[in-house]
């Protein structure tokens, strides 16, 4: 489900639909950081450089059903 326009989640604003997503990510709302040839591009994730290296794995036992709730 995506989050409401009108009344965003606290935090990351894609972080009740995202597997990586952690405590971090319903306190603060990531900082858009360059990225790509030139650094004309942009992205907004506190774990982005992790998830590629692949050290930040998804959550496990927690669905995106759940973490919507949380946000509530």
């Amino acid at each position: 489900e995506l989050p409401s326009l009108l009344d965003p989640p606290s935090g990351c604003r894609y972080r009740t639909r995202c597997p990586y997503a952690t405590d971090q990510c319903a306190e603060a709302e990531p900082e858009p950081e360059p990225v790509g040839p030139a650094g004309l591009h942009s992205l907004r994730c506190h774990h982005h450089r992790a998830i590629t290296a692949g050290e930040h794995q998804p959550a496990s036992n927690q669905s995106a059903s759940n973490r919507q709730e949380q946000a509530q």
